[in-house]
């Protein structure tokens, strides 16, 4: 009798067994997305901030340049 019960319940628990399975799966992919999105985000981040700080430097140089060459008589 447990053999029948068991035959008979074990696709039933195998079905929900292999769906929670590909649930959890997508879950953990969509996850996985997200936190790479949040790095790659970060990172662009970062990368336009240190851009700005290098093109307000360069713009500083240039300006610090022209006002010493302006006062430089040969």
């Amino acid at each position: 009798t447990q053999r029948d019960v068991f035959r008979t319940l074990m696709p039933e628990v195998m079905e929900v067994r292999e769906s929670t399975a590909k649930k959890d799966f997508e879950r953990n992919m969509a996850a996985a997305g997200i936190r790479q999105n949040i790095r790659t985000r970060a990172e662009m981040q970062r990368a336009a901030q240190d851009a700005g700080i290098r093109a307000g430097l360069g713009a500083l140089q240039q300006a610090g340049t022209a006002l010493t060459n302006q006062y430089q008589y040969q």
